[in-house]
């Protein structure tokens, strides 16, 4: 058997071996893991368990076998002694060795890029508060995307100069609504710490500047301007989730007058001119509404609103 090299991760390979010159029982391997050292002292023979682990090889044909085996985790170099008996005792062994490449990837490295930075950061953050397997988030292992997960990545930003990063990207980033509650989340969980490490107060200072401006709690229908009004309105509102906006007018009589969709929006504040919603005074048909008073309802889900419009010619 020649030598065998694994790349990092790969921590199963196949061994066949080929005995022409004994018709075995018995064919076993003794696989050495790296770092034992025969010379040290064990307090019992089961102290031998973790560092040498015994696998029969499966018999593939005439002196034919095989050793499927996938414990190859750690780095380092494996010896892996082939051992045959029959009747009359144990033939000569066979000894190679697997070597398993160190792994190059950075703690906190989740994209994979080779270098620890904002980045990396912002993708923790939009898990935060996940939990189950295979999060890529998930830096130190435990299942689950926590405070821990950011610090282990802020504290490997080594060299880079993450300074000025937050500012020079936070504008070119989009989240989802979801991914900007996972990062509140974690912004409310730091600042409710009494006491912060100099990596905590890192965390937090960068995930305020990749999200400023705070989600809202609820949905919220605000009054018109300008009110009264003539010829033209505006409607303000904010919304705590993504939802399609409708806003529907109505008259005194409760005869719906103008029905005005913006369409599917992210939830925000839309409160200016150019976000909130634009009333000219007229039906669905194009005629002005006559002076009075009116009503205006935004429903979305989960919640509907009504505030009350006067136009005045």
């Amino acid at each position: 058997m020649s030598a065998v090299k694994l790349e990092a991760g790969q921590s199963k390979h196949v061994l066949e071996v080929e005995l022409s010159a004994v018709k075995a029982e018995r064919v076993f391997a003794s696989i050495v893991c790296p770092g034992f050292d025969p010379d040290k002292k064990l307090s019992s023979w089961q102290d031998l368990d973790q560092y040498i682990e015994e696998r029969e090889l499966e018999a593939m044909g005439e002196n034919k076998y095989r050793l499927s085996y996938d414990g190859f985790t750690q780095s380092g170099e494996y010896s892996v002694i082939i051992q045959a008996s029959n009747q009359d005792g144990n033939a000569a062994p066979i000894q190679t060795t697997v070597t398993v490449a160190s792994s190059s990837k950075l703690a906190g490295d989740v994209n994979g890029d080779s270098s620890v930075n904002i980045f990396d950061l912002v993708m923790v953050a939009g898990q935060f508060g996940k939990s189950g397997a295979g999060l890529s988030g998930d830096v130190n292992g435990d299942s689950s995307v926590n405070i821990f997960d950011l610090v282990m990545v802020a504290g490997n930003f080594g060299k880079s100069n993450v300074a000025t990063a937050p500012t020079m990207i936070a504008n070119k980033l989009i989240f989802t609504t979801q991914q900007k509650w996972s990062i509140q989340s974690a912004i409310v969980e730091l600042e409710d710490m009494l006491v912060r490490s100099e990596a905590e107060e890192l965390v937090l200072s960068l995930l305020i500047a990749i999200l400023p401006e705070r989600l809202l709690e609820q949905t919220q229908l605000l009054p018109n301007y300008p009110n009264p009004f003539n010829p033209e309105t505006w409607i303000p509102f904010e919304l705590s989730q993504d939802s399609e906006v409708p806003v529907t007018i109505y008259n005194v009589a409760g005869t719906p007058v103008r029905s005005i969709r913006v369409g599917y929006l992210q939830a925000g504040i839309y409160v200016s001119q150019s976000k909130s919603v634009y009333w000219d005074g007229k039906t669905d048909t194009g005629e002005r509404v006559a002076s009075g008073t009116y009503f205006y309802t935004l429903k979305t889900e989960g919640y509907v609103s009504t505030q009350k419009v006067i136009i005045l010619k």
